[in-house]
C-alpha cells in the first residue's frame, strides 16, 4: 500500500550503488594489493510462505527447505580501505523456488501453490576483517594469509516470481492472482548481511566462501501474502483463476487432507467448509520473505604501485652506456 512511496527510494538507490561502482574504478590504478575482482558460484535457497516442515511457520531457517536449494552465480570488486576495513560491490545471478507438495505440513500442502524466481541483485558492502592471520604456518614466507570478515551492506533486486501452468511458466505479477491494485514491484530493497573468510596465495590469488542472507521489504517474492479472492475476482482471466487457488487441481481432497477439513481453501467457486467465504488466508502479510546464498569464490588482486615508487621511480632512468635500468616498487 506504501509502494507510491517506496519507488523514490529504489530510484535512488539504484543511482547511488551505479556511481559508487563508477567511483571505486580509480582505486584500481592506485591501490597496492587493496583491490581484487573475481566471481562466485554457489547455491541459494529462500523463506517465505512455501516451506515448512511438519508444523506451522516457525520464521528464519526453521522453515528453509533445503531439497528446493538451486543456484547462484555473480561477480564483485573489492577494496580495503584499511586492514580491518573495506567495501565491495557485487551483481548476483539466483534462482529461488518452492512447492506446497514438498512440504511435510499437510495445511501448506493441501494450498497446493509453487513458485519459481530468478533474481538478480547489485549490491554494495562493507566489510569488517575480524580476523586474520599474514602467515599461515608461520614459515616466514608470507605465501599464503587468511582473513574471516562480517558484512553488511545495501542493494537493488529484481524479482520476477512465475508458475509453471500447462507447461508454461506464468508471470505471476501480470496475473495479480491476489487482486492487487497495481502490480507489485520488479524492483525491491535489499539489506545483505553475512560472514565470509577468503585465503590469499602469494598475494595475488584469493579463494573465498561466504554466507549472505538478504532482509527485503516485499512479501511477494513466492507471489503469496494475503488471501483467496475467490473465482468472481478473475472474471474473464482464466490463467489468473487457475492460479490463484490450486487445491482444486488435488483429487479427492477430503479423502487424503481429513485434518485440514476445517480449514479455508477455495475448490471450485466456494471456500470449502469457511464461515468467511468472501477472504480465506492465502498467506501472511506480517512477515515479508527474504533470500540467502552459499558461494565459493575466487577473485585476482590488483598489485599497483606503492607510493615509494611513485616518489622515487616515476619512470625508468638512463645509466652507463646509454642502457635503462629496471626498477620495481618496494613492498
Amino acid at each position: 500500500m506504501y509502494i507510491h512511496l517506496i519507488y523514490p527510494i529504489f530510484d535512488a538507490m539504484q543511482k547511488f550503488l551505479i556511481l559508487l561502482a563508477l567511483g571505486l574504478l580509480p582505486m584500481i590504478s592506485s591501490a597496492q594489493y587493496n583491490s581484487s575482482f573475481g566471481f562466485n558460484v554457489g547455491v541459494a535457497n529462500y523463506l517465505g510462505e512455501i516451506g515448512g516442515t511438519t508444523e506451522e511457520g516457525r520464521g528464519f531457517i526453521h522453515d528453509l527447505k533445503l531439497n528446493r536449494t538451486r543456484w547462484n552465480a555473480g561477480g564483485f570488486f573489492r577494496y580495503k580501505f584499511t586492514p580491518i576495513i573495506g567495501t565491495s560491490v557485487h551483481i548476483d545471478y539466483m534462482r529461488v523456488s518452492g512447492a506446497d507438495s514438498l512440504s511435510e505440513y499437510n495445511k501448506r500442502r493441501a494450498r497446493n501453490l509453487s513458485f519459481r524466481n530468478d533474481i538478480v541483485e547489485l549490491s554494495s558492502r562493507i566489510e569488517i576483517y575480524f580476523f586474520n592471520i599474514n602467515d599461515i604456518g608461520s614459515a616466514g614466507r608470507y605465501v599464503m594469509d587468511f582473513k574471516a570478515y562480517g558484512f553488511l551492506g545495501v542493494g537493488v533486486f529484481y524479482s520476477n516470481p512465475k508458475a509453471k501452468y500447462e507447461g508454461t511458466w506464468e508471470n505471476l505479477r501480470e496475473l495479480k492472482t491476489e487482486g492487487q491494485t497495481r502490480e507489485y514491484a520488479k524492483f525491491n530493497l535489499s539489506i545483505p548481511q553475512g560472514l565470509g573468510f577468503f585465503y590469499t596465495h602469494r598475494k595475488i590469488h584469493r579463494f573465498g566462501w561466504e554466507l549472505a542472507w538478504r532482509t527485503t521489504f516485499t512479501d511477494y517474492i513466492d507471489d503469496i501474502s494475503t488471501v483467496f479472492l475467490g473465482d468472481d475476482a478473475f472474471v474473464d482471466q482464466s490463467t489468473a483463476q487457475a492460479l490463484y487457488s490450486r487445491t482444486r487441481e488435488i483429487d479427492n481432497f477430503y479423502t487424503q487432507f481429513p485434518d485440514v477439513s476445517t480449514n479455508d481453501y477455495w475448490i471450485g467457486n466456494t471456500a470449502a467448509n469457511s464461515e468467511n467465504q468472501s477472504a480465506p488466508q492465502r498467506g501472511d502479510p506480517t512477515d515479508n520473505d527474504f533470500f540467502m546464498t552459499m558461494s565459493f569464490n575466487y577473485s585476482y588482486v590488483l598489485r599497483g604501485k606503492s607510493n615509494f615508487y611513485k616518489s622515487k621511480y616515476n619512470s625508468v632512468f638512463n645509466t652507463g652506456k646509454g642502457k635503462k635500468r629496471k626498477v620495481r616498487a618496494k613492498f
